[in-house]
């Protein structure tokens, strides 16, 4: 039933090697006005782009991802990983300020949100969010379907 419902969407899967401008083009020629087109870029890390050392390459490609954003009225939602050094501090609570190589990714997103486990229970953490307010709220996570569903309180 899922694979179908799936199927008859407005889908394409783009699995190979990508640089910025690649994107823009890609976006840029599949821009639809009726439609408003959701980009996901898994991971941010991975994607090719200007600069002398890996945090002016993250600069340019979150300033970049903005810039293609607002030109083509899509929303961009980019995964990144957190900084190694994370993992070990005392407080396993994700932060904005520790997304890995630049902080050009959270100053241009207009929204940030952290997944993330703790105690057995595991949560969405709206760190950033330009259009309202910020807040931690409880998800169900089913790991063999890699689903996420609100959770439901009586």
């Amino acid at each position: 039933q899922a694979m179908k419902n799936i199927a008859s969407r407005d889908i394409t899967v783009i699995s190979e090697s990508q640089t910025i401008e690649k994107i823009r083009r890609t976006i840029a020629n599949m821009e639809n006005q009726e439609k408003h087109m959701i980009v996901f870029i898994d991971h941010l890390g991975l994607v090719k782009g200007e600069g002398k050392n890996l945090y002016e390459k993250m600069t340019n490609i979150a300033k970049e991802c903005r810039r293609i954003s607002q030109d083509y009225n899509c929303t961009i939602i980019g995964l990144c990983q957190l900084a190694r050094d994370t993992k070990d501090s005392q407080n396993k609570k994700p932060s904005k300020y520790q997304l890995k190589d630049s902080g050009e990714l959270e100053n241009s997103a207009r929204q940030i949100l952290m997944l993330y486990e703790e105690a057995g229970k595991y949560y969405v953490d709206i760190q950033k969010n330009s259009y309202g307010s910020e807040n931690r709220f409880e998800v169900n996570f089913d790991k063999r379907k890699q689903k996420i569903t609100e959770v439901k309180y009586r």
